[in-house]
């Protein structure tokens, strides 16, 4: 599985222990983020432990770490900021921030930034009042980011 050679085997290990522990997947996938050095495998890794509900402290400060690295993709990043949130830290605001700017995130990224609700950083309202107000976005990303700022956003 995750200690296999073979970083495909590694990839595709991640989602399917989700799919069998359901959240005692969390601790397996957090230590093998913590060595894994091939960027798919990370960010199916990533895309595991954002399926986590509440992750714990410890998967809580290694995801804190992975995304102060500039040097890690946002598609890697992303689902781990996506776990965050599932943490209530506001740390995955920076991440969410950027992933507005990519259209395949984005939605997913407002629904994140409306669950931090007040968390999220003053710096967000602008870029997401732009978007609920832009007639050149989508309807449902429009009421997203309606959303997002209903949720007590602007205090």
């Amino acid at each position: 599985g995750l200690a296999s050679p073979y970083p495909e085997v590694r990839f595709q290990c991640a989602g399917t222990l989700v799919d069998v522990l359901g959240n005692d997947a969390e601790e397996p996938l957090a230590d093998a983020l913590g060595r894994e050095e091939e960027e798919e495998v990370r960010r199916g890794l990533c895309e595991g432990l954002a399926r986590i509900d509440n992750p714990s402290p410890s998967t809580v400060e290694r995801l804190k770490t992975l995304i102060a690295d500039d040097t890690i993709d946002l598609d890697t990043l992303f689902p781990a900021a996506i776990s965050l949130t599932a943490a209530r830290s506001g740390d995955a605001a920076p991440t969410l921030l950027r992933a507005l700017g990519k259209p395949e995130l984005r939605d997913r990224a407002l629904e994140a930034l409306a669950v931090l609700g007040a968390q999220a950083p003053e710096e967000a309202v602008q870029p997401i009042r732009d978007l609920a107000t832009s007639w050149l976005k989508p309807r449902v990303t429009r009421v997203r980011a309606a959303y997002a700022l209903a949720l007590d956003m602007d205090s």
